[in-house]
C-alpha cells in the first residue's frame, strides 16, 4: 500500500513510482473502473487508488493497493475499493487534509 500527498503541480518525477504508476506496473485481465458511491479513484478488481482532492492544501491525498497475482472479481474488488477508502479516511485526518468522503462503494459492474 502507499498512502501519500501529490501537490497539485506536481509531474511523474516528483512522486514516487507508486504513488501514480500502480496500475501500469500490474497485468490484470480488467480494464479500469471508477470507484463510484462519490469516491474519487479505480480498479481493476486487484489494485484500488483513492484520490482525495484537500481542500485546505494545495494537494490531492493518494492511497494505492496492490494485488497480487491472481485474477480479481467484483467482490473482491469492492472489498479492496472499501479498504483503500477506509485508508484514505484515516490517512486524511491524520494528514490534516479537508476532503469530501463519499459513501459506501457499490457493486462493481463487468
Amino acid at each position: 500500500m502507499s498512502i501519500g500527498l501529490v501537490r497539485a503541480d506536481a509531474t511523474r518525477s516528483d512522486v514516487l513510482p507508486d504513488v501514480l504508476s500502480t496500475l501500469d506496473r500490474d497485468a490484470s485481465d480488467h480494464l479500469p473502473v471508477e470507484l463510484s458511491g462519490g469516491w474519487r479513484g479505480y480498479t481493476n478488481m486487484r489494485t484500488p487508488t483513492v484520490v482525495l482532492p484537500c481542500s485546505n492544501k494545495d494537494a490531492s491525498l493518494v492511497v494505492n493497493m496492490v494485488g497480487d497475482s491472481s485474477p480479481g472479481n467484483v467482490d473482491e474488488g469492492r472489498a479492496a475499493g472499501e479498504l483503500a477508502a477506509a485508508t484514505a479516511r484515516k490517512a486524511a485526518d491524520r494528514q490534516s487534509s479537508e476532503t469530501p468522503f463519499g459513501e459506501r462503494i457499490p457493486k462493481l459492474w463487468r
